[in-house]
């Protein structure tokens, strides 16, 4: 009777001390082999907090396939939920080392906390690959797991045969004793179940397979298109076509009942004491003394968004359960690995434990296919990109897709493409290339003409300088098609922007100037334009300076256009509120230009000495307007192929700068060689007067003394402004 009051008063205030004890909780996946370890480790815990007078317990929530869908990304997805909003519901989280750089910033720092020498016994390189995130600890490996091959011992034996430590010896092995067996009438025995299937065992085994090609032990996980990649793969699909049926292959329940039948001569699976049937030994490699064997970690971290003091109680359970003599405890009594290398050395553990396996696996490579690229520059997370990767090796696999597209596909959703003058990367960029450099050529050679004596009649529309300062506008116009060579940055999409409005200015001012002055009146505006030309070039220079340094206060954004199974690239984008509104006085000014240019046009439209000038440069003025708004378009439109993307905007940006080229200023060449026109040569004749102004040093330009008398006929106050607008339209003479 005693004795039960004494384990009742015992058990009394253990209740109350746990009620009064801070309660901490943690959120852990286990599948059913390894609940107990997490059972036992809360009892544990919560003992040793009692007899510590911590004042702490510890309530853990145990994902299982009986309470969840257990797949390793809908685990990932309701901690990404849970992380994602600072949620405080659990305190401690146990999760896949392989989510460290994913979760690393959610998770409380952890360095100069743990007790000295509290980190020595554990690999370090397993450490370094998978609680280290910003430079800093973050977690610890609570429990590993190491993927091995598991051997038939029977027939293996029966055949004087040894365990394979190549993937070349395991597949001739494999096909002798199956050919063997078959005349015995065995049908039952399969050679080879490696688990491709479409959860996270299909991927280690890709990632097994290529690490197994390494070129030495030291050497690192092979890029992806390497040599030694391309190897291993058609070695994968050599064991897929030649010793595992497709449903053999990727059947994990006939894994568990070939470790108990022995109907399987080769299995690679996780290492546990599943069977005494079977050998485990590392994974082969593509050559002796290379093993394609890795371990996955699974850690414990303390959620950084809790109280100060659950974080505290947290800190606790994490120093317990990464303890050394919990660690050895649960290694001995429940055979969970630990990353601590040391254990191995223990004859303790020794006795339990195939502690060579372990010795001989150093150093151990932990699976971390997320090291290859920095996925988070392509808004992926490490679930997308594994389920993407093996999708793709499976189309090589299974769905006869060539290895090389596979390879592609799969570098491509770390890589942004972008136009290069070298024909390995893109054609495109060496085509738009040769383009630009011919079409340069001909506007430098073309203002030769301007020097030749005998065909200054042909470009008396506008002095000299202007027209080399139109055709400079085109240039600088054009040169806006090299911004789209290399790295999609800030600054290039500035200059893109900048150079067509500049080039456009540049060169259809000089044209509005013309076409203000040939309607010269006698009042102090027109007189001070006519005058003053360069100032006049110069106002519209300053405007467009103005805007342009305006949007260069508000950077442009990088658009990243993702493309499944194709190239991804990046486009411009201004998403600043700031930067729209300069967008749009920019554009603003460019309309003004155009309709004033497009009224003075309409004013002179029938003038027989200018009429084909003048229609030119409407030509010219209404492909411009063209081009503006398909450049705006294809800012906002969305184009998914990299290549027609790429060529569209080209041609955009080449289409003002030359159109105007060609109506403004080259078809005044093609006059020299195929022009027959009488009223140009009119002009001509009647323009002799005022050649020496043209190639002079003369500012003033045109002879306009003939032109007020016939303006002040239309300037009577009783005629209203569309009356008078249309006579000067109706004009054909000046004079």
């Amino acid at each position: 009777m005693n004795i039960r009051i004494l384990i009742s008063a015992i058990l009394l205030w253990i209740n109350i001390k746990l009620t009064q004890a801070i309660k901490i909780t943690g959120l852990a996946l286990a599948y059913p082999d390894e609940v107990s370890y997490y059972n036992i480790m809360v009892k544990e815990f919560n003992n040793y907090a009692v007899k510590t007078d911590l004042d702490i317990s510890l309530d853990l929530t145990i994902i299982t396939p009986n309470n969840f869908t257990v797949e390793l990304n809908n685990f990932s997805s309701l901690m990404d939920y849970l992380l994602n909003r600072k949620s405080r519901k659990y305190d401690l989280y146990f999760y896949y080392g392989l989510y460290n750089k994913k979760y690393g910033k959610h998770f409380l720092n952890l360095d100069g906390k743990l007790p000295e020498g509290h980190l020595d016994p554990y690999d370090q390189g397993i450490i370094n690959s998978t609680c280290i995130y910003d430079n800093h600890l973050i977690g610890l490996p609570v429990t590993i797991d190491i993927d091995v091959l598991y051997s038939n011992t029977k027939y293996l034996k029966k055949y004087n045969m040894k365990i394979p430590k190549t993937w070349d010896e395991l597949i001739e092995i494999s096909k002798y004793i199956i050919d063997e067996e078959k005349k015995n009438n065995n049908y039952e025995l399969k050679a080879f179940n490696g688990l491709l299937d479409e959860s996270e065992e299909g991927i280690l085994f890709i990632y097994q397979m290529i690490h197994s090609y390494r070129k030495t032990i030291d050497s690192v996980h092979p890029e992806l298109r390497s040599e030694e990649t391309t190897n291993a793969l058609k070695k994968m699909k050599q064991l897929l076509e030649e010793l595992s049926s497709v449903s053999r292959f990727l059947s994990e329940d006939l894994i568990f009942d070939n470790f108990d039948s022995g109907n399987s001569l080769f299995i690679k699976y996780w290492y546990s004491n599943y069977t005494t049937l079977y050998d485990a030994t590392y994974v082969p490699g593509w050559r002796d003394g290379i093993t394609g064997t890795v371990i996955s970690t699974y850690n414990i971290a303390i959620n950084k968004y809790s109280d100060k003091k659950k974080q505290d109680a947290a800190f606790e359970a994490l120093k317990f359960a990464t303890s050394k003599d919990f660690q050895k405890k649960m290694l001995i009594e429940e055979g969970i690995y630990s990353a601590m290398k040391v254990l191995y050395e223990d004859d303790d553990v020794c006795k339990v434990t195939d502690c060579q396996l372990f010795r001989d696996g150093q150093p151990l490579v932990v699976f971390d296919i997320e090291n290859e690229k920095d996925i988070k520059l392509f808004n992926l997370n490490v679930d997308e990109y594994l389920r993407k990767y093996q999708s793709y090796i499976y189309d090589y696999l299974y769905n006869d897709e060539s290895l090389s597209k596979a390879l592609k596909n799969i570098e491509d959703m770390t890589k942004y493409y972008k136009i290069s003058v070298n024909p390995k990367e893109t054609k495109t960029g060496l085509f738009i290339a040769i383009i630009f450099t011919i079409i340069t050529i001909i506007m430098g050679l073309s203002l030769i003409y301007l020097a030749i004596k005998k065909y200054y009649m042909y470009f008396l529309y506008l002095p000299v300088d202007f027209w080399i300062i139109s055709v400079f506008g085109c240039f600088i116009a054009m040169c806006s098609v090299l911004t789209l060579y290399g790295e999609v940055t800030s600054l290039k999409c500035h200059l893109r922007r900048v150079l067509l409005s500049f080039g456009f200015t540049i060169n259809i001012t000089p044209i509005l100037y013309e076409l203000i002055v040939c309607l010269y009146d006698d009042n102090q505006i027109f007189n001070m334009i006519r005058i003053h030309k360069y100032i006049f070039i110069f106002i519209f220079f300053i405007i467009e300076s103005i805007l342009c340094i305006l949007l260069g206060l508000s950077p442009y954004d990088k658009k990243n256009i993702f493309v499944d199974k194709g190239e991804n690239f990046q486009k411009c984008k201004m998403n600043k509120s700031f930067g729209k509104v300069i967008q749009s006085l920019l554009l603003a000014f460019e309309i003004v230009l155009i309709l004033l240019t497009l009224l003075f046009i309409f004013l002179q439209w029938n003038i027989k000495r200018t009429k084909r000038q003048v229609r030119y440069i409407f030509s010219a003025i209404f492909i411009d307007i063209m081009a503006f708004i398909l450049f705006y378009v294809f800012e906002n439109v969305l184009i998914k192929d990299y290549t027609a993307y790429s060529i569209v905007l080209a041609i955009d940006l080449f289409i003002l700068p030359v159109t105007n080229f060609l109506f403004i200023y080259a078809n005044q060449i093609l006059l020299i060689y195929f022009g027959n026109d009488e009223s140009y040569i009119s002009y001509n004749n009647s323009s002799k007067g005022s050649k020496e102004n043209r190639f002079g040093s003369s500012d003033t330009g045109t002879d306009y003394s003939n032109k007020g008398s016939l303006v002040n006929n239309y300037s009577s106050s009783n005629i209203n402004l569309p009356t008078k607008l249309m006579k000067y339209h109706n004009r054909v003479s000046i004079g």
